[in-house]
């Protein structure tokens, strides 16, 4: 994969909402709306300034929300916006939560946040299990599903993959592996501290894949549970499973990674053959 793959990747993830507070002319065309962040500039981090002029200041792209550009103060560099924000290696971004803004049509959500569990009721996905199964969920109204954007349950040992209907004609696409590779690592892009990389491993050079962040997924899944076989399964509107496959769950050290099997599993040949 080449980086502009990346980039395209990361951009499909953002939503066309417009935003109704104050924003200044030279920042309109920086504006984006992420589902996972609220309504952001994209940015360059003062502390990634350097090392992104050396290399590729697209790639050092982070959103950062509207009100803290604002609060804070911004600079142009190259036509990038310069912001000094507070970053962690593996937090990513670090912003006081009052600076975040999901309202979606006007309306001030900005007081909501996740870590009250009280996000705006669109982003809210509610699943209800039966072990493996999918028994409801409220994914398909969300805006989520609304805006073209996949989401990743865990329960029971299995990993459910609900598809957005304007997604459902990649289906095919998942069915051309014989396995998924499930791989979780810090992503390259710094607005991402970690992803998760679904792989339908097909044996051929491009294999078809999916990147997904922190909150496009119900849970974390541990580290520790790398090495072992799960399973992988996509649902529809309605619940419906319309497929189920072998998945191999792994820790790497970046997203994207699109390698086959390999060293970490020590039970598990790179077709994914229990030895």
């Amino acid at each position: 994969m080449n980086i502009n793959d990346i980039k395209i990747m990361i951009a499909s993830m953002a939503t066309p909402y417009k935003y109704k507070g104050y924003l200044p002319k030279d920042l309109e065309k920086h504006h984006v709306y992420y589902a996972d962040s609220g309504h952001s500039i994209v940015c360059v981090l003062e502390s990634h300034l350097d090392q992104a002029q050396k290399t590729d200041m697209e790639m050092y792209e982070v959103p950062v929300p509207v009100k803290y550009v604002i609060h804070n103060g911004y600079r142009f560099v190259n036509g990038h916006v310069i912001v000094d924000a507070p970053y962690d290696e593996f937090l990513g971004l670090v912003v006081d939560e009052k600076y975040r803004d999901y309202s979606l049509h006007g309306k001030d959500d900005s007081h909501k946040t996740e870590s009250s569990c009280d996000l705006p009721e669109p982003l809210f996905v509610m699943v209800e299990n039966n072990e493996t199964e999918l028994v409801a969920s409220n994914y398909w109204e969300t805006e989520y599903a609304i805006n073209g954007l996949f989401y990743l349950s865990i329960n029971a040992g299995a990993f459910r993959l609900m598809v957005p209907k304007s997604c459902e004609h990649l289906i095919s696409e998942f069915k051309t592996g014989e396995y998924c590779i499930i791989s979780k690592g810090p992503s390259i892009m710094p607005g991402h501290p970690f992803m998760i990389e679904l792989l339908f491993e097909d044996h051929t050079d491009a294999p078809y894949h999916l990147i997904l962040g922190p909150r496009h997924i119900d849970r974390n899944p541990l580290s520790s549970d790398a090495g072992k076989k799960y399973k992988m399964s996509i649902w529809t509107k309605g619940c419906k499973k319309v497929m189920e496959m072998d998945a191999y769950y792994r820790v790497v050290d970046r997203i994207p990674y699109l390698k086959p099997l390999g060293k970490e599993f020590k039970n598990v040949n790179w077709k994914g053959k229990v030895l």
